[in-house]
């Protein structure tokens, strides 16, 4: 790995946390995604006019989009009894569908992106004070 490639995944690793969506339960583990934070290019996406102002908003295609990963997702998680306990990995495409089919779920993820870049702004905005 370059210094360079390096450097790019630190960045981009410092941009990532996870969300749990359901704790874990008779010894199988929480399933959670990771998401992440927007860049300052795309955070416009995110803003939503509210009268004479702005609101940060986050609806499905955000929670498509910034989820890059999950954990502890199974065959049964996904299709029910018909799967087994064969963990499932991560794929955009079944990310997109299984997102759309759960408003608790977009809901959480949303919020989630929300904090993410309240929490960006509030460090920006301190580091600026210092």
């Amino acid at each position: 790995m370059t210094p360079a490639e390096r450097i790019l995944a630190q960045r981009q690793a410092q941009r990532r946390s996870w969300v749990e969506l359901a704790p874990a339960s008779d010894g199988k583990p929480a399933r959670r995604v990771q998401i992440t934070r927007p860049t300052e290019t795309e955070q416009p996406a995110f803003l939503q006019r509210v009268g004479d102002g702005y609101q940060w908003a986050a609806d499905i295609e955000h929670v498509k989009r910034f989820v890059v990963g999950w954990d502890g997702f199974t065959e049964a998680d996904l299709v029910g009894a018909a799967g087994g306990d064969q963990p499932v990995p991560f794929s955009p495409a079944l990310w997109a569908d299984v997102c759309t089919d759960s408003k608790a779920t977009t809901a959480k993820v949303a919020e989630a992106l929300l904090a993410a870049l309240t929490d960006y702004h509030r460090t920006v905005e301190a580091d600026a004070k210092n």
